[in-house]
C-alpha cells in the first residue's frame, strides 16, 4: 500500500494472513497511528516502511528484488503518473 495511511486497505489485507503486506505513507503521524493499528489487530504480516513517498517506496521495493503483484494507491488519479516514473 503506497500511500497507506492509518491502513483502511493494507491492516484488514494483512489480517487475512494470505500475503505479506507492506505499506508506507509520507505522513509521519499516520505511519505511527498505522504501526498501531497493525499491533492492535495482529497483522504480523505487515511491514510498515518509514514515512516517505509513494514513488521511492516503489522503487526501493523493485530495487530489492521484492516481487509484488498488487500496488494499492489511495490517491487514483495520481497513481499513473508514480508508476510511470517507477518502471520507466
Amino acid at each position: 500500500d503506497c500511500t497507506a495511511g492509518v491502513g483502511p486497505f493494507s491492516v484488514p489485507l494483512a489480517r487475512t494472513g494470505r500475503a505479506t503486506c507492506r505499506a508506507n505513507d509520507l505522513n509521519p503521524a499516520a505511519v505511527a497511528a498505522l504501526r498501531a493499528n497493525a499491533l492492535r489487530n495482529r497483522c504480523a504480516n505487515l511491514e510498515v516502511a518509514e514515512p516517505g513517498c509513494a514513488r521511492a517506496f516503489l522503487k526501493d521495493l523493485v530495487s530489492k528484488d521484492f516481487r509484488f503483484t498488487h500496488a494499492l494507491f489511495n490517491l487514483p488519479a495520481w497513481v499513473w503518473r508514480r508508476l510511470i516514473c517507477v518502471f520507466a
